[in-house]
């Protein structure tokens, strides 16, 4: 990424940069895409406020070359979005089926009833009572989301 004293010296140059500009807030899906700016034919404006340049362009990285900007387009900010849908209770119940997710921090985690009980991971959560199940999803919910490891560190408990 092209810092400001950079840029700089490239509009005294006249150079073509490149950038990755960010079109996300005009949608909900994540839009970003490659153009360039030709500094050599930039208003004057621009070329004594650099300042004002950056601001107007807010949402672009800038980049000496293309091939620079197409590397950070493709392998830069690689965003993964997840959902963990647990079953109501009596879709828990009626379907006797393991719910297997990944928690926040890549381990596999997996809640299920045998013997008429709630386990996860093989940890024993309770009879299989409406009550003790949605302890274990609240249990789920902060595997997934990274809350119960959050927890443990903040009261100093170590692993």
């Amino acid at each position: 990424m092209i810092e400001m004293e950079r840029l700089e010296e490239l509009f005294e140059q006249g150079a073509t940069i490149w950038g990755v500009v960010d079109y996300t807030y005009h949608s909900s899906k994540p839009y970003k895409r490659i153009e360039y700016w030709d500094l050599g034919n930039m208003p004057t404006f621009y070329k004594n406020n650099i300042d004002e340049f950056y601001e107007n362009n807010w949402n672009a990285e800038f980049f000496e070359t293309k091939e620079d900007a197409e590397f950070a387009l493709k392998y830069q900010d690689i965003t993964r979005t997840e959902t963990l849908s647990l079953p109501t209770w009596e879709e828990f119940v009626n379907s006797g089926k393991s719910i297997v997710f990944r928690d926040a921090y890549g381990d596999i985690q997996e809640l299920n009833q045998y013997n008429r009980e709630i386990n996860i991971n093989e940890q024993y959560c309770g009879y299989l009572t409406k009550e003790n199940y949605l302890a274990a999803c609240e249990l789920c919910r902060k595997l997934f989301l990274g809350e119960d490891k959050l927890d443990k560190i903040e009261k100093g408990e170590t692993e």
